[in-house]
């Protein structure tokens, strides 16, 4: 028997996920919500209503006012479903999310936990090992694992530099087992004990790599004396103090902006 409250989670999910709509070249996945989650049973009767609703709210995803409410089935296996699309977005872009939104919330409310809590367990693991043998020192690792076509896991975890590869591995063990027990099926959770911690999330919680750094600037002159002129003759002391004069205010022309132009580039 599906009760009522099974129903009215998928009703409020489904809204939920198409009305976050982002105005661009496709719609962006942004959030999910499930007040619970239940696995439906493989060709059961809700699930051929649950897979007639969404065909129908996709089907109807080009209406002019981006709204559209339906039911499937009868009870106690009806299915009730809506899709709501911002005012301002295109028809075309409409369409988009609420077929993405039909097949993501087959994964996100009525899924089984399983794939997903292997996925942590092997990637926490994975990740353990690489910060046990950091060769920087930092006992730090990252490492992120594609979970759905729309969402990827990230992944953090670390131990205090003092701690041996085998010390770390232990404590980031114990974390990763911590998690597991505490956290099944969470879609974030964290430990943190005195000598290591460990992290995972479904949105980038840390630094991710940096790319190339941009070209160094030319190095300015190391020094003036290639720009200063040859050295006067005695025969034109006078004539020549003009010139020296003349020549630092060339000096500070050229190297003054080059100074600038180093600390705003570097700002």
């Amino acid at each position: 028997m599906v009760s009522f409250s099974r129903n009215l989670l998928f009703l409020c999910a489904l809204g939920l996920a198409i009305s976050c709509l982002a105005i661009q070249a496709a719609p962006d996945y942004i959030y999910h919500l499930c007040s619970n989650t239940t696995t439906i049973k493989p060709n059961s009767t809700y699930q051929t209503n649950l897979n007639s609703l969404l065909s129908s709210l996709s089907s109807n995803a080009t209406r002019a006012n981006g709204f559209y409410n339906a039911t499937a089935g009868q009870s106690p296996d009806v299915a009730y479903g809506l899709f709501l699309c911002r005012g301002d977005v295109a028809i075309d872009y409409c369409r988009d999310c609420v077929a993405n939104a039909s097949a993501e919330i087959l994964q996100q409310c009525f899924r089984d936990p399983g794939p997903f809590n292997e996925l942590v367990v092997d990637t926490m693991n994975a990740t353990a090992t690489l910060a046990a043998n950091d060769e920087s020192g930092k006992k730090f690792a990252t490492k992120e694992e594609n979970f759905t076509g729309s969402q990827t896991l990230y992944s953090l975890v670390q131990c205090t530099p003092d701690l041996s590869i085998a010390d770390c591995s232990k404590c980031l063990e114990g974390a990763i087992g911590a998690l597991s027990l505490c956290c099944s099926g969470k879609q974030g959770a964290r430990t943190l004990t005195p000598s290591c911690n460990a992290r995972y999330e479904l949105y980038p919680f840390y630094q991710l790599e940096a790319g190339p750094l941009a070209p160094a600037l030319a190095p300015a002159p190391t020094s003036a004396t290639a720009l200063l002129p040859p050295p006067p003759t005695p025969s034109s002391k006078s004539s020549a103090t003009g010139k020296a004069k003349i020549s630092s205010q060339v000096i500070i022309d050229i190297v003054f902006p080059t100074i600038v132009a180093v600390m705003i580039l570097r700002h």
